[in-house]
Order: C-alpha cells, then structure tokens, then sequence
C-alpha cells in the first residue's frame, strides 16, 4: 500500500444534488477544499430507496469540477432503510446500518483507483462505516464529529460504538468539549483525536454591499434587520428569536431555514429555504444575526454570518467559547426571550458597538478559513495514514 494519501473517499449521508441543492452543503465545501490541495476525492453518499416518497432522488453517479481541480466522483447508492426505532431489544438502527455499509462497500468497489483512507462524516451511519469498512480491508479511517451531541450514537448504544470505533485511525473533532467526550464516552484514546473548527469558504461569505442586497430581495431600506439561518427547532431557537423581536420598534427579522417549528409574526420579512449560495447575500441584507441555540458541536450559522460583518447574539454555553467573544457579538442565556430581546435592543440602538463588533467580525471570520482547516486536516490525515500503514503491515488490524 502507498504510504501516501492520494485518493480520500468521503462518505456522507447526504450530498448536494440538483434535486437537493442544501443537503449537506457544509460537507460538499470541506470536499472542494480537500480537493483543491492535492488529493483525489470520491463522495459516497447512500440515499434510502423510500426517499422517492418526498421527491424525484438524485442521480446515481454525479461527477463535479470545481477550480481546476480533479473531478470529483460522487456516488449515491440506494439502500434499505428501516429508521432507527427500537422495538423491545430489536434495534433497527442495527439493520439500517448494515444496509448502509454494504451501499457503501458496493460503490466502493466500482471506484479506481481504489482509495487509501476513508472519511465518514458524523459518527453513524458514516463514521461507523468508515471505522468498520477500514479496519475489514486494510485502509486507514477517520471519522469527523460535529454533532451537537451523540445523538446519532442513541439507537445503537454507547457499547456497540466502543466497538465501533475501536480501531479508527483518527478522530476530527469541531471542539475541545466534543474531544473530550469522544474520549471519555467512546473510549477512543486521546491521542487519536485532533480539533480542527469548522471552517468557511471566504470567498463566498464576505461583506456584500448592504443596500444592494437589500433592494434585490426587496426588503426596506431603513429597517433593522436580524437575521436566523438554521433549522427551525427548538434547539436552535426559532420561535425564541419570533417572540424576542415581537413589538421591538423598527425590527424586522428574516428567518432562512426549514423544519417542524414555523415562526410567525408581522415583522417577518423572509422565510424559507434559501439556496446555499444566496445566504451570504441574505446575511449582508441584515444588521445582525441571531442564534439562541442550545447545544452545538462548532456552529457554520455563526461562522457564515462572522464572515459577512455581521454581530452575533447567541448562547453563552462552552460549545461557542472558541468562536464568539465580546468582541464579536453579546453571548446570552438562549431560553431567556428577554435576555435575547435586550441584547438585539442594545445592538439596534448603538451604531458604533455594532460598526465596531460587524469590523473586528469579519476579521475574526479570517481564522475560520475553510482552505486552512482543510490544509490542517490533510497534513494530520497523511501523516496518521503513514503511521497506520506501518502499523497494519506490521500486525495486521484488531477487528
């Protein structure tokens, strides 16, 4: 085996398409990042055959080229889902994954020249198909964890993941809380673990002309403008930000996102999804951003709207520590409605907080860049697939 990493294939589950340009749009840059430093990429993203039941699927094979770089491969093949219910000491979670894996494994087999490391995105389905295919055929693995918890670990239980990721090669966390928990929760030793922050792609998310943005989405041009981007749940606090702007004198909001939670209010300028590449328009149309969520692994939300200018209000738990400070933005209790109401009152009624905070944020933004993390990530990765290469050949792996 080359002692090199020439080809990563990146498994995922989910893929931008033309049917679904905003699924999973964070992992498609960190893709075209790896790709434009050198390696060849492949994406496996499996799409569950029942999927056909809320819209045309995507092709089964798309290839992309992006700057001059080598094609990217990416390849969508069906499988069997059965959720991830538990029914008595039946967890179905077990047979979607094995469903998972073999989709994996199929395409895996199609692609030449083969890859010499594995990438799975999240802990399960991917992560864990990675860790398992890896150690079954000999390749390096590495799993990257982002999760705002281990809720993707619940369906299958903390002793199988143990199991699972036994003999991963190496472990990208998005923080040092999350680091810290993949040690003490999966048992995975400390040194197989890096923290590498999100990052994003600063060529597209920078301070576009405000007025400009403004009159093309039709939005007026004296209002105070907060904008969420995000899932409306209430992790992310949608209908918070709703009730914390509701009567606040010349505030409007605009909400980008989609999910069970539907904000409502006659301030409401925006609401919907938004292709990827229109938020960074949408984030420059607004004064700040705002994002009481809960729990987060190293949110791209406040990374995006940090590289637009843009103020920040969000939590004030540890999961937001390395990114936001108060130099950027007011961090907040996220339940609080009022905490989260006076601090967009403070920002509306102070213009030069907000002109400094929106400078010193898109400085900020300038260590987030997703070339560097992804140039991080690939010096970490060649030399762990140097080092377990000598290993395997020596021992041979432990599963």
């Amino acid at each position: 085996m080359s002692y090199s990493l020439e080809h990563l294939l990146v498994i995922t589950g989910g893929y931008p398409s033309q049917q679904r340009p905003a699924d999973y749009t964070f992992v498609d840059q960190l893709v075209r990042a790896l790709a434009q430093l050198g390696p060849r990429c492949s994406v496996v993203s499996p799409v569950a055959i029942h999927d056909h039941l809320s819209g045309q699927l995507p092709p089964h094979r798309d290839k992309i080229t992006s700057n001059g770089t080598k094609p990217i491969s990416v390849l969508r093949p069906r499988y069997i889902s059965v959720s991830n219910r538990r029914f008595g000491p039946l967890r179905a979670a077990s047979i979607t994954q094995l469903m998972f894996e073999r989709a994996v494994l199929r395409a895996l087999r199609s692609i030449d020249p083969h890859p010499n490391a594995l990438y799975g995105h999240f802990l399960y389905a991917s992560g864990a198909t990675a860790a398992r295919l890896g150690c079954r055929l000999g390749i390096p693995s590495f799993v990257a964890v982002g999760e705002s918890s281990f809720w993707s670990v619940r369906p299958y239980g903390f002793e199988r993941a143990r199991r699972d990721f036994r003999d991963i090669t190496g472990c990208i966390a998005v923080s040092s809380l999350l680091k810290r928990e993949m040690v003490s929760k999966l048992n995975i030793p400390s040194d197989r673990v890096r923290v590498f922050p999100n990052g994003v792609d600063l060529r597209k998310f920078y301070p576009h002309n405000k007025s400009a943005m403004r009159e093309a989405f039709g939005f007026p041009r004296d209002t105070f403008i907060v904008a969420f981007v995000g899932h409306f749940t209430d992790r992310k606090g949608v209908l918070r930000v709703a009730e914390a702007i509701r009567g606040l004198k010349g505030v409007d909001v605009v909400f980008a996102g989609s999910g069970p939670l539907v904000p409502e209010g006659s301030n409401i300028l925006f609401k919907g999804v938004l292709p990827h590449n229109q938020v960074p328009h949408l984030l420059s149309a607004a004064d700040v951003f705002v994002l009481p969520t809960k729990r987060e692994g190293c949110c791209n939300a406040i990374l995006e709207a940090l590289a637009c200018g843009l103020p920040v209000v969000t939590s004030d738990r540890e999961f937001n520590d390395g990114i936001i400070d108060g130099t950027v933005g007011i961090r907040v209790d996220p339940l609080s409605v009022e905490a989260i109401r006076e601090a967009v009152r403070t920002l509306r009624d102070d213009p030069n907080l907000r002109q400094q905070m929106s400078s010193l944020a898109h400085r900020k933004a300038q260590c987030f860049s997703i070339r560097e993390r992804a140039g991080k990530m690939l010096d970490w990765m060649q030399a762990e697939v140097v080092g377990a290469s000598a290993t395997t050949e020596q021992v041979g792996c432990g599963c």
